[in-house]
């Protein structure tokens, strides 16, 4: 059987465009995906309230954070349920990349643990990504309104 070179959709064609096709598809996933990344992680002006009338929702969860512009204190521990039961907010103030992506956040409130562990009634704090997303899951969420 003789094959007519001038057919409209040879094989090759339609394959070509079957990649083409993908290789779109897979680029608007990974824009989505980015952009959707944005808009869901903590931005400056965030707030993560800690109301002490509200019962608890964090179990054991506490975490060593780096403290910034403290004589003397390089880090402090945050344990939500102290936070909880005493109250206080932790405000997003900056963020940076060194080498990875950081918050500085201020507390203010109670203490943030039991004993010389405590961040004091007012700190500004270096926390991850984790640790902000953690401690806003204890807290019951951002208190700040999402535009």
């Amino acid at each position: 059987m003789r094959q007519n070179s001038d057919a409209p959709f040879d094989t090759a064609s339609i394959k070509l465009a079957g990649v083409v096709a993908a290789g779109l598809l897979m680029a608007v996933t990974i824009m989505s995906a980015i952009r959707l990344q944005e808009a869901l992680r903590p931005r400056n002006g965030d707030i993560i309230a800690f109301d002490p009338t509200r019962p608890p929702r964090a179990g054991e969860l506490a975490f060593t954070v780096g403290s910034l512009g403290r004589p003397n204190a390089t880090s402090c521990v945050l344990d939500a349920r102290v936070m909880q039961r005493s109250g206080g907010s932790l405000v997003i103030e900056a963020t940076w990349l060194t080498p990875t992506l950081h918050y500085r956040v201020h507390w203010i409130g109670g203490p943030t643990s039991s004993g010389t562990t405590d961040c004091g009634g007012t700190a500004d704090l270096r926390l991850d990504p984790s640790q902000v997303v953690t401690l806003a899951v204890a807290a019951g969420g951002f208190a700040s309104d999402r535009q």
